[in-house]
C-alpha cells in the first residue's frame, strides 16, 4: 500500500521546502523593482523627505521611504536566519566570508567592527545625528547579504541591467527634451523642487546606461538599440557637462571601458574612433544650438574655476581662452581650485588623529575647516576622510586597502578575458564600480541613498562573482536554463 508521500509523487506533485536562496531571489528582484520605481519618482530620497510627499512615509519617528523599509525588513529577516543557523556550524568557529580572499575578509571585518564600535560610542554620547549615521551605515550590510547570495544575485543580473538602464534612459530623455524645449515642465508625478537641476542624482544612472551601452558596442555585439542608448545618454551628459560628479563618473567609466576594449581587440580601436566622431559631431551640434555656448561657458567657469562670467563675456571668448582661464585662476588670483576640498580633507584627517582607533564623532558634527580666512563645515567629499574622522583610522585604512585590492583584482581578471568572447557585462560592471569609487573619493557621499546603494552593491557583487568564476559562467548559465526549462 502506497504512503501519502508516494501517492503525491505518483500524481506528479512534489513537496518542496522553502529554501533561503529562493526567498532571497524573490526579495532581490522585488527590491530592485521597488528601488527603480522610487528612483523614477524621486532620484534622491532627500527631496521626497523634505517635501513631505510620496515616496516619503513616517515610521518610528523617522521620515523614510517604502524601499528603505523593505530593505531593512529583508536585512533583519536574513540576519535572524543567519543567527539561527549558527548552531549548524562546527564548534571550531565560522568563516567570515564576504570577499574572495581571507585577507580581504579580515579587512572587511575590521571595517565593520570599527563602525559598530564607534556607533556605540556615539550612541552613548548622544550625538545629534546618530540615528542618521546608523541608518546610512546599516544599509552597507546589503553588501554582505548580496555577497552571501552572490550566485543568486548573478542569476538576476538582467533585472539590475534592465532597471538601472531604464532609470538612466528616463532621466536622459527628460534632460534632452527639456533642452530642446519639448518639455516645458516636468511631469507632475515626479517629486522634485520644481527644478530640473534636481535630476543630477538620477543622472548617475544615465552614466550607467552610457557605460553599459559603450561596453556592448566596443567589447560585445553591437546593435542599433545600444547605439541609440549610447547617443541619448551621451547627449544628456553633454548638456549637463557642468555637473562635475556625474561627469567624473561617466568619464572614468568610459575611460576604463576604452582601455579594456583596446587591450582585448584592435577592432575596438575603430569602434572607439567612430564613437569619438559621434561625440565631436554632437558637441558641434549643441554649441550651434541657441545660446548654449554662452550658458555653457559661464556655467563651466563658475563650476570649475569659480569665476563669474556674464553671458556676453562668455559668448566672446573661444574654447582655448576658456581653458586658459585655468592658468589664470590657479596662478593669477590664487583662488582655491579644489573648491575647498583640500582644506576639508585636512580638517577631517587631522581631526581623526585626536581619536585614531575608535572615534566619538560617529553621528557628530563635521569638523571646522579653514580656507583663505574663512571657517566652514562641509561633508568630507572623500569616503576615506569621512571614516577616518567619524569612525577611526583602522576602518579608514581597511576601506582604502579594500578599494585598492578591488581595483587590482578586477583589472587582473579582466585582462585574462579571451578575445572574441562577449564579456561586455563584466567590463561594464567593473567600469561603473570604478567610476562610483572615483566620485566617492572627491564628492558624494552618493551611497547615502539606500536605493543607489542597492544598485551599486548589486553591480559590485555581480562583477565579483563573474570575476571569481571567469570562464565557468557559461556552464552556470546553461544549468540555470535547464532548471527553468519545462520538462518534456
Amino acid at each position: 500500500m502506497k504512503t501519502a508521500a508516494e501517492k503525491q509523487k505518483s500524481n506528479g506533485l512534489q513537496i518542496r521546502h522553502v529554501r533561503p536562496k529562493d526567498v532571497f531571489k524573490i526579495f532581490f528582484t522585488t527590491g530592485t523593482a521597488l528601488a527603480a520605481f522610487e528612483l523614477l519618482v524621486s532620484p534622491h530620497p532627500h527631496h521626497a523627505k523634505t517635501l513631505g510627499v510620496f515616496p516619503a512615509v513616517q515610521a518610528g519617528g523617522l521620515t523614510t521611504t517604502p524601499a528603505e523599509i523593505y530593505f531593512i525588513s529583508g536585512l533583519v529577516l536574513f540576519g535572524v536566519f543567519f543567527l539561527g543557523s549558527l548552531s549548524q556550524f562546527p564548534k571550531k568557529g565560522i568563516y567570515f566570508g564576504v570577499a574572495p580572499s581571507r585577507g580581504m575578509n579580515a579587512l572587511a571585518f575590521i571595517f565593520i567592527v570599527g563602525i559598530v564600535s564607534s556607533a556605540f560610542v556615539g550612541l552613548f554620547l548622544g550625538n545629534d545625528n546618530i540615528l542618521v549615521f546608523v541608518r546610512v551605515n546599516f544599509f552597507l550590510l546589503l553588501a554582505l547579504l548580496f555577497y552571501s547570495y552572490r550566485r543568486e544575485v548573478y542569476s538576476c543580473r538582467q533585472y539590475v541591467i534592465l532597471f538601472a538602464s531604464l532609470v538612466g534612459v528616463f532621466y536622459a530623455s527628460i534632460v534632452v527634451l527639456e533642452f530642446f524645449k519639448y518639455l516645458p515642465w516636468l511631469p507632475s508625478f515626479l517629486v522634485y523642487s520644481n527644478n530640473s537641476s534636481d535630476l543630477w542624482f538620477g543622472l548617475y544612472f544615465t552614466a550607467f546606461a552610457l557605460i553599459y551601452s559603450l561596453s556592448r558596442l566596443l567589447t560585445g555585439k553591437a546593435s542599433l538599440f545600444y547605439i541609440i542608448v549610447f547617443l541619448l545618454s551621451l547627449t544628456a551628459l553633454a548638456i549637463r557637462i557642468t555637473n562635475k560628479p556625474v561627469i567624473l563618473s561617466a568619464f572614468v567609466g568610459v575611460l576604463v571601458v576604452v582601455l579594456v576594449a583596446v587591450s582585448i581587440s584592435k577592432k575596438s580601436v575603430l569602434r572607439f574612433m567612430v564613437a569619438a566622431s559621434l561625440f565631436s559631431f554632437l558637441s558641434v551640434a549643441l554649441f550651434s544650438y541657441g545660446d548654449f555656448k554662452a550658458n555653457f561657458y559661464s556655467t563651466f567657469a563658475e563650476r570649475f574655476y569659480k569665476i563669474e562670467l556674464s553671458n556676453e563675456q562668455a559668448s566672446e571668448i573661444s574654447f582655448l581662452q576658456l581653458i586658459g582661464l585655468a592658468e589664470q585662476i590657479e596662478f593669477g588670483t590664487g583662488a582655491d581650485v579644489s573648491a575647498g576640498r583640500f582644506a576639508i580633507w585636512s580638517a577631517y584627517f587631522l581631526g581623526g588623529l585626536e581619536y585614531p582607533l575608535i572615534s566619538p564623532n560617529f553621528g557628530g558634527d563635521e569638523p571646522v575647516a579653514q580656507s583663505r580666512g574663512r571657517e566652514f563645515q562641509r561633508a568630507a567629499h572623500n569616503s576615506i576622510a569621512h571614516y577616518a574622522y567619524h569612525v577611526g583610522y583602522p576602518a579608514a585604512i581597511a576601506l582604502l586597502l579594500l578599494i585598492f585590492w578591488f581595483l587590482v583584482f578586477g583589472w587582473k581578471k579582466i585582462k585574462t578575458m579571451k578575445r572574441g568572447r562577449d564579456d561586455s557585462e563584466i567590463v561594464a560592471f567593473y567600469a561603473y564600480t570604478v567610476s562610483i569609487i572615483a566620485v566617492e573619493m572627491v564628492g558624494g557621499p552618493i551611497l547615502s541613498s539606500p536605493t543607489f546603494t542597492w544598485f551599486f552593491f548589486s553591480v559590485l557583487v555581480v562583477f565579483l562573482f563573474s570575476a571569481e568564476n571567469l570562464g565557468a559562467n557559461a556552464v552556470f548559465e546553461s544549468k540555470i536554463r535547464q532548471s527553468v526549462a519545462p520538462s518534456l
